[in-house]
């Protein structure tokens, strides 16, 4: 079993270690005095018997004059006793070194037992790409800490940690990984590695591009918040990895031992929860747990399992939002909408399953679900409803499936099994997807339109990243964004962007949609401003297919005219005018 104290002293310096030296000097020492002792003994009772037989021998021949021959004889007999004490000796010394090898030998087994038990600690409670310490040890730390002192977790990802990765390769994803660790220390005014287990701060690599920092030593709130936004201000900096510039941002969520008064089995999950509250509300975000955040987590969880089987179990269904032309009235298309039914919680919105979708891989199977129904649905008008059909049926496609090798192939099979003309059919995608390889989206969508398809850019106007690379991608409409439609009647510096946007459209010969309309007076204004195309809820809101298709007939009976314009303020009107003016010189 591994101890749980990840840091300790070198096997060398244990006093385990010092007290098996000792044991083995005394053991030496005792053997040498021991059988030494003996030995010397021995031979002097022997070398006494021979001495006193000598000499009685000597006194005998002292009679007889034999006396040379006697002296040899005690001679002998006391280089005899001397070889017999060195070869007990060397007997004894041999012994010595053979039992001080073994001990020596069971001394090193020792020390490598120690050393590898020390690197399987390690290797247990440290992450292998930072040197940080990881959740066993954060779970350990959590256990271990006296529950009398307060404590606070800051739990933080990087945004969109996957683009980097396909953009610039894992290398350079590890290397973020790596900088990151080395300025949440350096905010935390701490060394990098493995921290004791009793640390007052630490900064943990959960899993991925997830962090946690462990504070004990802050009790005011104020200084928890100063210091989660130190920690944003060094994240959000530009990193210089391998001589690639990488931005990137964290969504940040903070818990205390004291936000839900039950203790700390909870602090993990709540500042998890505090997190995903921040991604939600626009990434690059920190924000402080509340009990509500709880139960938003735990439905997400919900949600994310049960619209796996959503899918096969025909919870799923498909709304359709008319596309109108302003002039004639005529339906230039319909927009598919999934929608979700789900069979305890009812209704559930498509702003909260589709990230959840986008998370996971349930994003590919959802996206060719909604393909093959949205073609299914078209063919079925085609057949059915001949002149009265929308001209192009418009399906959204998330930026994750860009990601996916098989997309190209996937769409290709179903477009061509779905039997609907390929000119008819508009995938749109959302501006955001000039945020991943842009290598990338231009080949994919070069080869969307080798198969035939209309591509439309959706929510336009709102980014910064699809204005440099627009021109580069091959696109047959834009749709402006539902908050700058929202508001061109009652600011003309809204109105103003739009303009521009139009004649940015104009000049690349692309079509512009405007998303959201609601009211009558948005309609003359967006004609004004050279937008001729419109879908919302002024017009119809989404509509089941059997709906949709009884609404067919009455769309394209009438057009909407300019004249709404004249009911304006005409200072209004003079501002919009100049400005156009201006524009077209």
């Amino acid at each position: 079993m591994i101890d749980s104290q990840p840091t300790e002293n070198p096997p060398s310096e244990k006093p385990g270690h010092s007290r098996a030296v000792s044991t083995l000097h005394r053991k030496v020492w005792i053997d040498i005095l021991v059988l030494g002792g003996i030995s010397i003994f021995l031979f002097y009772i022997f070398s006494f018997l021979d001495v006193f037989e000598m000499l009685a021998e000597i006194n005998r021949r002292h009679e007889d004059w034999e006396v040379d021959e006697a002296l040899i004889s005690l001679t002998l007999v006391t280089v005899m006793g001397l070889v017999f004490i060195i070869r007990r000796y060397r007997e004894v010394l041999t012994m010595v070194r053979e039992r001080g090898r073994m001990v020596s030998e069971l001394i090193a087994a020792h020390e490598t037992i120690m050393e590898d038990k020390l690197r399987l600690r390690n290797a247990a409670y440290s992450d292998f790409l930072t040197g940080l310490p990881n959740r066993a040890w954060l779970l350990k730390h959590l256990e271990r800490a006296a529950p009398s002192q307060s404590m606070t977790l800051i739990f933080f990802d990087i945004d969109r940690f996957k683009q980097v990765n396909d953009l610039h390769g894992h290398t350079i994803g590890d290397e973020l990984i790596r900088e990151v660790a080395r300025r949440s220390t350096q905010v935390l005014q701490i060394e990098g590695g493995l921290a004791p287990l009793d640390s007052n701060r630490a900064a943990v690599r959960l899993a991925g591009d997830e962090f946690v920092i462990v504070v004990r030593d802050l009790e005011d709130r104020q200084e928890v918040r100063e210091l989660a936004q130190r920690l944003q201000d060094s994240l959000s900096s530009p990193y210089s990895l391998m001589g690639a510039n990488v931005s990137a941002t964290a969504s940040i969520g903070v818990a205390t031992e004291s936000a839900n008064g039950e203790g700390r089995e909870h602090l993990l999950a709540d500042a998890d929860a505090a997190m995903y509250q921040a991604k939600l509300e626009g990434r690059g975000r920190i924000r402080h747990f509340q009990p509500s955040m709880r139960e938003r987590l735990t439905r997400r969880a919900r949600l994310g399992v049960d619209l796996q089987g959503a899918i096969r179990s025909h919870q799923l269904h498909l709304n359709y939002h008319p596309i109108l032309s302003l002039d004639s009235g005529h339906l230039e298309g319909a927009e598919s909408l999934v929608r979700w039914n789900h069979p305890v919680l009812g209704g559930i919105s498509p702003a909260e399953f589709i990230p959840i979708a986008e998370e996971s891989d349930t994003i590919f199977d959802l996206g060719a679900w909604v393909l093959e129904e949205s073609l299914r649905q078209m063919s079925h008008w085609i057949q059915a409803c001949k002149d009265l059909a929308p001209d192009v049926i418009s399906v959204n496609v998330s930026r994750k499936q860009f990601s996916d090798p098989q997309m190209i192939e996937n769409f290709a099979r179903i477009i061509r099994e779905s039997n609907v003309p390929p000119a008819r059919i508009q995938l749109e995608i959302t501006e955001d997807v000039g945020d991943i390889d842009l290598d990338l989206v231009v080949t994919r969508m070069h080869q969307l339109k080798q198969l035939g398809v209309k591509i439309a850019i959706d929510d336009f106007g709102t980014g910064t990243s699809t204005f440099a690379a627009i021109k580069s991608f091959p696109i047959d409409t834009v749709k402006l964004d539902i908050s700058l439609v929202s508001q061109i009647v009652s600011s003309i510096d809204r109105a103003a962007i739009v303009h521009s946007l139009a004649i940015l459209v104009r000049n690349l010969n692309v079509k512009m949609v405007a998303e959201g309309v609601e009211t009558a007076q948005q309609i003359p204004v967006l004609q004004e401003l050279g937008c001729h195309s419109a879908q919302g809820f002024y017009f119809s809101k989404p509509l089941d297919a059997k709906d949709f298709e009884t609404q067919m007939g009455l769309f394209g009976t009438h057009g909407f005219t300019v004249e709404g314009f004249e009911s304006f303020p005409s200072r209004w009107k003079e501002k919009l005018i100049a400005f156009k003016e201006l524009n077209a010189t």
